[in-house]
């Protein structure tokens, strides 16, 4: 009876080997395949698009081609003012514009001496958003294809420091937390409020 047993365990071991013996040999005729392929120069697996970020510190950037609220279109010229120009790019849906409202409100005060305060919302559905929200400078919307493309548009907020001459000088991708905080608040000279944490579903019934 134990011989019997020791034969059927010995066949079980003989099965595995054998599988992972199979298993092996196929992972290394894969790999063969896919080097071979590659440098034949075959085509590379597709890789995700980047998520635009803006753009970058010292980036020449168009003037703004965009569409007041309720009127004509326009361009927003850098070198129309002497001043820099703060280019705060936002969404009305936005839950991270929402959370950055005070921070908002309180560089657009520092900012106002100091520079051009001009605002660009990518949703034109802008309602009662800047009244809401404190943003008492022009705001704008329906910016071109060709201004969308070169400007690197996407997630908001972004806030842009524009020369005179068109060249960025400072960018800042998201809401004023962590460094960004620290650099918004060198740069203007103040200390911000902090992020405003979202609104419950009891403060909004």
């Amino acid at each position: 009876m134990s011989e019997a047993r020791g034969n059927v365990s010995g066949r079980r071991d003989w099965i595995l080997v054998t599988i992972l013996a199979v298993s092996v040999v196929q992972n290394l005729v894969l790999g063969f395949a896919v080097l071979r392929f590659s440098v034949s120069g075959g085509a590379a697996p597709p890789v995700a698009a980047p998520i635009p970020q803006g753009p970058q510190v010292g980036a020449l950037v168009p003037s703004l081609d965009v569409q007041r609220l309720g009127g004509a279109r326009e361009e927003v010229r850098f070198g129309e003012d002497k001043r820099p120009t703060l280019l705060y790019i936002f969404a009305p849906k936005c839950s991270w514009c929402a959370k950055n409202a005070d921070n908002l409100r309180a560089v657009l005060t520092a900012a106002k001496s100091s520079h051009r305060v001009v605002a660009l919302s990518l949703d034109p559905q802008v309602g009662d958003y800047a009244r809401t929200h404190g943003l008492d400078v022009p705001v704008y919307v329906n910016p071109s294809e060709k201004m969308f493309r070169s400007y690197g548009l996407g997630p908001t907020p972004v806030t842009l420091v524009v020369g005179a001459d068109g060249k960025v000088t400072r960018s800042w991708v998201g809401a004023y937390s962590g460094d960004t905080k620290t650099e918004v608040e060198a740069y203007f000279g103040l200390q911000l409020p902090g992020l405003i944490a979202p609104p419950t579903k009891a403060t909004t019934e």
